[in-house]
């Protein structure tokens, strides 16, 4: 199944951004659920479910890389992760420090 599958940068840009929204999602019900069973709003604030998703999204790059041996596709994983990761980080700290100072 894994062999059928084009090893197109376009296609990896398009699989890193959905796999990376879909993860961030599974992530936050997950933040949703802790923080309503323990009743602690601060629990696994949100660094941690940016940071897991795109943990995830490497691991799915690696596995692209590696095992299915799709360089281009794994190429385009990699840009639609670090590009929105930087971003995101970019602007957090950016407003975090805006508040600090």
């Amino acid at each position: 199944m894994w062999k059928k599958l084009p090893d197109s940068f376009l296609l990896g840009i398009f699989s890193g951004l959905v796999s990376l929204v879909l993860f961030y999602f599974l992530f936050n019900c997950i933040r949703v659920f802790i923080v309503n069973y323990y009743q602690d709003p601060y629990l696994l604030r949100a660094p941690k479910v940016h940071l897991f998703a795109i943990f995830l999204n490497i691991l799915v790059f690696r596995f692209v890389m590696v095992k299915m041996d799709k360089e281009n596709l794994g190429k385009g994983i990699l840009l639609a992760t670090v590009i929105p990761a930087l971003v995101y980080f970019f602007c957090y700290f950016k407003f975090h420090q805006s508040l600090i100072g």
